[in-house]
């Protein structure tokens, strides 16, 4: 009856951490897609840039915790699409910056 209860527990514990891992990965997708969002609104490649800086240090800040839980595959997109990002903003070119914006979104939303 012993090893019956243990193995309740342990699978409660097992249950739970995913539940709990699904939610923080939820929580923080949500985290750097909400700056995208405003930075895809924006005309001004400057003001984009600032959104897509915050985002990107969401990501930074999270990153380690994403590649413990996540295939890196899943995230060489989301770095690449920073980059290329920020050098459509940086470069003023608000149409590549909207299509990588576009890809970025896309790619951070591939995480789920």
């Amino acid at each position: 009856m012993k090893r019956i209860w243990a193995a309740v527990v342990l699978l409660i514990l097992v249950i739970s951490g995913c539940l709990y891992n699904s939610y923080a990965v939820s929580r923080t997708i949500a985290r750097i897609s909400a700056p995208l969002a405003q930075a895809m609104r924006c005309d001004d490649p400057a003001q984009a840039q600032g959104y897509l800086a915050a985002a990107q240090a969401q990501y930074i800040k999270r990153e380690s915790y994403l590649c413990a839980v996540m295939n890196r595959q899943l995230l060489d997109p989301v770095r690449a699409g920073f980059a290329r990002s920020q050098t459509a903003a940086q470069r003023g070119d608000t149409a590549e910056m909207q299509v990588s914006l576009a890809e970025l979104q896309q790619a951070v939303s591939a995480l789920r």
